[in-house]
């Protein structure tokens, strides 16, 4: 059983010993705060401009108090959450306990709850994994990677400046190519795998916890035979039941806060690989402005005004400001408000003035930095593709077909389900055993449906035509034996 006074094992003195300790921190800091708003501030500070008077001092003191503090209070909330939930699952295992079940009762018990810990735990990993996949970062050991073939990166990007033959170029491309596409699948593959070695697990811990179940019943049923009550073991498993539950809740919160950790902190994460429909082209671009790619139409480069425009930057204000001034006069026209109205005049001239303010605003140096890199970046990746004769665009425009985000191959649940459906059908006794053979799936060739496509450069979007292969599919065998059997009906009937 959990011991709450060893997890968290802080005398009530202690905790009033601390409280105190804080308070009179606390005075001593506003004390001294004080005490230095009734000194004379500094020439330089008085000479500012609007002048730092100590109200805005301590009004700017209180705001990075409270930005600092911001961290501490989301961490107070789950410490203070995690206290709950070990408390609430403290009392549970009490219930459990109180009933008094024998020891081979208690060892299959906590046969069940380790059994059902360990599947939880497993189901955050899958989980953590998936995330990866879908934000499209991956973990940092995969970043070995990469440091293995360093050397071969730079012998390409080497080889490139010295050869003078288009022939060489193209020939240094596709080897780029190939090799970001090899690392890519490598990558993307060994993820599939660990959440499938993942899933496996979770089916495993699954069925401990059901065989675990089961004996702790044939252990009662053999208690029955000594006068056992029944209504006691039906109390007993509904307590074991409701502690089941909590654990899961607190399992799965705690997976949710991991995922909302990593969510923030997928910001600092550079090292993503690329879609690996987009690897098999072959582009004449580096591994970071295929990057820039690689992260979709969404993508918005951060202040780019300040660089891609020509005109002067009073000149852009005033167009942003006329369309802005164009849609909210619609706007405020087609819910019956006046446009020259007072607070209509006082809203537009506050949008203008913080126009100005933001577009004539000085740029921190690093953003200034990281939006000049990115400027110049995208300009050398237009002119390699006007060079080079590639348009890139939206690959499907009718929105028919979906991506898989969650990074699970589904082909083992296809498989599974093709198989429940043959084994009913020939239990049923409505198919032979030939035509099960027949439509039983070949394990050896089995392989998951999938899209490609196939450039119409006739037309001037240059779209693509999708293709699904699905001659390898989990149910290929049964399409093949339907279409055998009900082909000569459509042929009669037509």
């Amino acid at each position: 059983m959990n011991s709450m006074n060893y997890t968290y094992g802080r005398s009530k003195t202690l905790i009033v010993q601390r409280l105190q300790t804080i308070q009179r921190q606390l005075q001593q800091a506003s004390q001294g705060l004080q005490d230095f708003g009734k000194q004379p501030f500094p020439q330089c500070l008085s000479e500012m401009n609007p002048p730092l008077d100590f109200t805005t001092l301590s009004a700017m003191v209180t705001a990075v108090v409270r930005k600092g503090q911001h961290k501490l209070k989301q961490q107070f909330e789950y410490n203070k959450k995690m206290l709950k939930l070990d408390s609430t699952d403290h009392l549970f295992e009490k219930n459990v306990y109180d009933f008094k079940p024998n020891k081979q009762q208690i060892r299959s018990i906590r046969n069940i709850w380790k059994a059902i810990q360990n599947k939880k735990q497993m189901e955050e990993q899958i989980e953590i994994l998936k995330h990866r996949i879908h934000s499209n970062c991956l973990p940092p050991a995969f970043n070995l990677l990469d440091y293995s073939l360093d050397r071969i990166e730079k012998m390409l990007s080497g080889s490139k400046q010295y050869s003078s033959n288009d022939n060489d170029n193209k020939q240094q491309i596709i080897l780029a190519a190939r090799r970001l596409k090899k690392i890519g699948r490598f990558k993307y593959d060994m993820l599939e795998l660990s959440i499938a070695a993942g899933e496996e697990k979770v089916r495993y811990w699954h069925k401990m916890a059901k065989k675990e179940k089961k004996k702790l019943k044939t252990i009662t049923n053999k208690l029955k035979k000594n006068n056992f009550d029944s209504d006691i073991f039906k109390q007993l498993m509904a307590a074991i039941e409701a502690c089941e539950k909590r654990m899961i809740e607190r399992a799965d919160y705690i997976t949710q806060q991991k995922l909302n950790k990593s969510k923030l902190s997928i910001r600092n994460h550079t090292n993503m690989f690329l879609s690996l429909h987009f690897v098999n082209t072959i582009i004449p671009l580096s591994n970071e402005q295929l990057l820039i790619i690689n992260k979709g139409l969404k993508f918005i480069s951060p202040c780019q005004s300040r660089f891609f425009y020509r005109q002067p930057m009073e000149k852009i204000i005033e167009q942003e400001y006329d369309r802005l001034y164009a849609e909210n006069c619609k706007s405020l026209t087609n819910y019956t408000f006046l446009t020259n109205d007072t607070r209509a005049t006082e809203f537009f001239s506050e949008v203008k003035h913080l126009l100005e303010q933001l577009y004539t605003k000085p740029l921190p140096k690093k953003l200034e930095g990281n939006a000049r890199c990115i400027y110049k970046m995208i300009k050398s990746m237009r002119r390699k593709l006007r060079k080079a004769n590639i348009a890139i665009g939206q690959t499907d425009e009718t929105n028919a077909y979906q991506e898989i985000t969650n990074g699970i191959c589904s082909l083992a649940n296809n498989l599974h389900l093709v198989i429940i459906l043959l084994d009913h059908i020939l239990e049923r006794n409505e198919i032979t055993n030939e035509q099960y053979k027949q439509m039983y799936p070949n394990l050896k060739t089995l392989e998951l449906a999938h899209i490609y496509f196939n450039l119409k450069v006739h037309k001037p979007e240059i779209s693509v035509r999708p293709i699904v292969a699905s001659i390898k599919a989990p149910a290929r065998q049964i399409s093949s034996f339907l279409d055998q059997l009900l082909t000569p009906i459509y042929n009669y009937v037509t």
